[in-house]
């Protein structure tokens, strides 16, 4: 009967064990997965940060994930039987003990072959608005991502938690993908040419004309501009340059005109004070009539170039 009993109580205990590392198991799993993603997304905001701040980049790609959970779980049973004066009594002793340990094991390797996936980290940056910066924490559900890095704080509007999240997956799972055509042309603001010109008044609304010197030449079309200005995104209008040929005849320049009217659009500068800001400023440009071009990775080029003249060298011999 004792060793009946024994077996029994051994084969509950076996089972409860086995039901309980299941579960513990499943949520351990839970974690490992949810400890990935945040060591990728911590990656890719940190990466920003270095980038926007001119400082070197590496992305890690973390292989060979292993988690290992281990449980111990150990039982005694333990029976005796006493006969004293015609007396018989029963003493049965239950012991259970255990212990668990959790080990994560990742492997991170530095990605050092993948041009195209630090284009993808400048690219955010020097799109206007995408990554913004302050010595205050932005207000309540303006930020889809922020962190602080020293007194400043840097964040990702939620209008861009798109490109946040397209940023993350090609640098992650998406690499090597075609690459969609940009619908803005991405360029620096060198300086403003000359004063501005006055072209109307309304009260007390002034209308002026700046001519805007960009650094790359751009098609010579109308469109408008974003830019961040004192921590808020700009969009201002841009007419084609009346000195040049217009973009349907190819016409191609690297000064359009900023037309902008104080008092009535979000900033609400002088002319004198919008130029000294304007200088030096990373700009989204988004032309009515142009895109463009799609810029392949730089090292096909030279490869098929090789090839081309090897194939020529033995139609020669």
């Amino acid at each position: 009967m004792n060793r009946l009993f024994m077996a029994i109580v051994g084969v509950q205990l076996m089972i409860a064990g086995v039901g309980c590392r299941a579960q513990q198991l499943q949520r351990d799993q839970d974690q490992f997965r949810h400890a990935l993603l945040d060591l990728y997304t911590e990656q890719v905001i940190d990466n920003l940060i270095r980038a926007h701040n001119a400082m070197p980049i590496v992305q890690l790609d973390y292989t060979d994930i292993t988690g290992t959970v281990t449980h111990e779980l150990n039982g005694s049973v333990d029976g005796s039987r006493a006969n004293s004066s015609g007396a018989i009594s029963r003493l049965v002793g239950l012991g259970l003990g255990g212990n668990k340990s959790v080990q994560l094991t990742v492997t991170a390797n530095p990605v050092t072959d993948d041009p195209a996936l630090y284009d993808a980290y400048e690219n955010f940056v020097r799109k206007p608005g995408r990554l913004m910066s302050a010595c205050a924490c932005p207000p309540d559900g303006t930020a889809h991502v922020v962190r602080r890095c020293g007194d400043q704080y840097y964040w990702v509007p939620t209008e861009h938690k798109n490109e946040f999240y397209e940023l993350a997956v090609r640098t992650t799972v998406k690499r090597g993908e075609p690459i969609v055509a940009p619908e803005d042309f991405e360029t620096t603001i060198v300086g403003v040419i000359g004063k501005a010109e006055e072209r109307g008044r309304a009260g007390d609304k002034i209308q002026y004309d700046m001519y805007i010197h960009f650094r790359d030449e751009l098609p010579n079309d109308s469109g408008s501009m974003k830019l961040a200005i004192r921590g808020q995104v700009a969009s201002l209008k841009l007419v084609r340059n009346p000195s040049v040929k217009s973009a349907d005849e190819a016409g191609r320049t690297s000064t359009l005109v900023l037309r902008y009217t104080k008092g009535a659009q979000q900033i609400n500068l002088t002319p004198e004070e919008l130029a000294e800001v304007l200088e030096g400023k990373d700009v989204s440009i988004k032309l009515d009539n142009s895109r463009p071009l799609v810029r392949h990775p730089a090292p096909v080029t030279p490869a098929i170039r090789r090839e081309g003249r090897l194939f020529r060298l033995d139609q020669l011999r």
